[in-house]
């Protein structure tokens, strides 16, 4: 049986249907489709470690985007079994705040981070935890790490002006509004919140001016309800 194993396993790598689970796993055209390559890949006895918390971390992610979050926390967690990334802690860390729990998702970015002190998003992950927890002042200084090392991220500024325009510091929020529009013109959300933060400073010409920019973005964005959620970290 010893030397039958490895043709096996030969036939099972380099077979069409191998193939196409890898193809799948990697770059199918729906969530779905990943689940089926991953998950073949998965139950292949031809898988080394590192392989298989690919397949995992992959999966996780399809499972995710279904928003299936108890399937992906458990591929996520499988995959960190395995190998020991801080890419793995940082996706479970998301899927634990998508879900409200961000005790354990700051627990998740603390050990990304103890693994990589420099890994890219983190801080700014971290930072949106802390300012949901109310403590602004560590979430201010999450958004600042996370700035250093990516300092052409838009959305960090714009989460630190909002934090900024939390603690009524206007002149300093629509510093980082102005930052984040300059990084991506587009950034609609950003526009609109640096309007209303020129009406706490009084300026409602700037404010008129970036509402109407808003609306022509995003028209549906309404003067009347400002909204200062975070958006989304991918």
């Amino acid at each position: 049986m010893r030397y039958i194993a490895t043709p096996i396993l030969f036939f099972l790598s380099f077979s069409p249907a191998f193939a196409d689970a890898s193809h799948d796993c990697d770059s199918g055209s729906t969530p779905d489709s990943h689940i089926t390559g991953c998950s073949i890949l998965i139950e292949s006895p031809s898988s080394s470690p590192r392989n298989l918390a690919i397949y995992y971390g992959n999966r996780a992610l399809a499972y995710f985007a279904k928003r299936d979050f108890e399937h992906a926390l458990a591929d996520f967690s499988s995959a960190a079994e395995i190998i020991p990334d801080p890419y793995y802690y940082v996706g479970r860390g998301i899927v634990y705040a998508a879900l409200g729990d961000c005790d354990r998702a700051i627990g998740d970015y603390d050990e990304a981070i103890r693994l990589e002190p420099y890994y890219p998003r983190v801080y700014n992950n971290r930072g949106n935890c802390l300012r949901k927890k109310g403590d602004l002042n560590a979430a201010i200084s999450d958004y600042s790490r996370e700035i250093k090392i990516n300092p052409n991220e838009s959305v960090v500024y714009f989460n630190r002006g909002v934090v900024l325009k939390m603690q009524g510091k206007f002149s300093d929020a629509i510093d980082d509004f102005s930052r984040a529009v300059t990084l991506n013109p587009k950034y609609a959300l950003a526009y609109f919140v640096r309007a209303d933060t020129y009406i706490d400073e009084g300026d409602l010409d700037s404010a008129d001016r970036d509402f109407k920019i808003a609306s022509m973005l995003d028209p549906s964005l309404d003067r009347k309800s400002t909204q200062l959620e975070v958006p989304p970290i991918n």
